[in-house]
């Protein structure tokens, strides 16, 4: 094509830089130096268009439900209901047994939705035995204890030192001349009971070898399963479980112990399902996407960015500078600070479900965003 000025001759366009993608205009209106429709080519910030390179299979493998892979680059694979790390060379690391449809790590760390913590290839699970235990059978006995009333509660703990919530406390008053004794309590599977008592008139437990009981095992519940969306923020494990009134609670747990939460009160409300969740790198806000809305939670307070929602699946990637994108009805958007990428110059159908990815790759860096194609993009041309 020859450049010359509309002047010189009206057939021929001068174009002075490429303007990329552009479909939210009638498709007289797209500048003649932009594209309509682009497939399979790459366009940088300089308007260059390269062809994308083909890729050949590295490794095959059956009966793949999930996938995921962790801000430090570290693959997993859910096949046949089994856990797996993909190995820079493509071999199978064997895990544990798992149901997970949603993830989060930090770090080294990997957290699944099945309640899972996982790191240097072993497993841990974040449910306790069993989350409703009876209280436990106390007894006067004669001893030299002072009199006065005791409490007594117990816990399971397992090999690593995690312990469970407390079993509901049972009060005993003694006279002189009695103790307390405590009836055997079940053992259940690799968890050992752990008893604690007060003092007489106490309010403080201690296991026998002195350890004190930590309060917030007191009125604390096991992970919770269920969840839709997971998220490490400001030190806890935030669990998104939907209601059947079209709102999510999403629960935190303790600071650093992800397997306990007070469901009576660490906890927010955000309207309609949650689907996405992610911290910015500063630790300032937690971006929350449902499929009404664009939240973000900082400062105790919960903000609205956007009034429109994520896309099913995994709409929500963050870049290395820090920031999140995320995948919308209306198109990519980036926070903080919020704006919009795509309503502007490009479209798309948002598809039901979706996957998203930030990458390096080929010397660009890119938004990667998977989905069925599924619904009508909202901006649509009007001709076609």
């Amino acid at each position: 094509m020859s450049i010359a000025s509309a002047a010189q001759n009206p057939y021929e366009v001068n174009i002075s830089a490429f303007l990329g993608y552009r479909n939210t205009t009638n498709v007289q209106s797209i500048p003649d130096n932009a594209l309509a429709e682009a497939l399979d080519v790459d366009i940088d910030d300089f308007g260059a268009i390269n062809r994308r390179n083909g890729y050949s299979v590295a490794k095959s493998i059956s009966n793949v439900t999930d996938a995921y892979s962790t801000f430090d680059d570290t693959p997993y694979i859910v096949a046949s209901g089994i856990l797996y790390r993909v190995s820079p060379t493509f071999d199978l690391i064997s895990i544990t047994p798992c149901a997970a449809t949603c993830y989060c790590d930090q770090g080294k760390y990997l957290f699944t939705n099945d309640g899972f913590k996982v790191f240097n290839d072993t497993a841990v699970s974040l449910i306790t035995p069993i989350t409703e235990l009876l209280p436990p059978t106390l007894s006067a006995v004669p001893g030299d204890w002072p009199a006065g009333d005791y409490g007594c509660v117990y816990t399971y703990r397992n090999s690593t030192g995690m312990e469970s919530h407390t079993s509901p406390i049972s009060t005993l008053t003694i006279t002189s001349g009695q103790q307390v004794s405590v009836a055997p309590v079940v053992e259940i599977g690799s968890y050992t009971p752990v008893i604690y008592l007060t003092v007489a008139g106490g309010s403080i437990f201690y296991a026998s070898d002195g350890a004190q009981l930590s309060p917030n095992q007191l009125v604390n519940n096991s992970f919770p399963l269920g969840g839709k969306a997971m998220a490490l923020f400001d030190g806890s494990l935030w669990v998104a479980i939907p209601q059947v009134n079209g709102s999510t609670v999403v629960y935190f747990s303790d600071p650093y112990l992800y397997h306990l939460y007070n469901f009576s009160a660490n906890y927010i409300i955000v309207p309609g399902e949650v689907r996405a969740m992610m911290p910015t790198a500063d630790g300032e806000f937690l971006m929350i996407g449902s499929d009404s809305g664009i939240y973000a939670w900082g400062n105790s307070r919960l903000k609205q960015e956007i009034p429109h929602g994520v896309i099913a699946g995994r709409p929500f990637a963050r870049t290395h500078e820090g920031t999140v994108l995320m995948f919308t009805v209306r198109g990519v958007y980036e926070s903080p600070p919020f704006k919009a990428h795509t309503d502007t110059k490009a479209m798309f159908p948002p598809g039901s479900t979706c996957s998203s990815l930030v990458l390096d790759q080929d010397g660009m860096y890119k938004f990667i965003v998977l989905s069925d194609g599924a619904g009508i993009a909202y901006d649509t041309r009007r001709h076609p």
